[in-house]
């Protein structure tokens, strides 16, 4: 997951403000999709390796175990909305200040 940031932010970085920012929060998005879908199949073949257990309790579990997932991908997701948010809003702050200093100097 680590690359995955660095990628992001690099990305969000070599794109012009207002662009940058609304890819950056598509590829956001669909990282966290990306890393849910992943996440159920895994869970899913684990599941039914073992026959033995109740089809209730393992759907059960299985759906409870989806839920957990779900809450936690999309609350990274947000979470790293609102950093990579943060990081264009200071970026272009700097820009927008060193754009007046090389006004001023002209």
């Amino acid at each position: 997951m680590p690359e995955e940031d660095t990628d992001i932010e690099e990305t969000a970085q070599s794109e012009s403000a207002t662009d940058g920012e609304r890819e950056t929060e598509k590829e956001t998005e669909m990282d966290g999709e990306a890393q849910l879908s992943a996440a159920l199949p895994e869970m899913k073949t684990t599941e039914t390796d073992s026959p033995n257990q109740g089809s209730s309790s393992k759907s059960e579990l299985r759906s409870i175990v989806q839920k957990e997932v779900r809450d936690e991908v999309m609350r990274l997701t947000a979470q790293l909305q609102q950093r990579l948010q943060d990081s264009a809003d200071q970026l272009n702050d700097t820009l927008s200040k060193l754009e007046a200093k090389i006004q001023v100097k002209k």
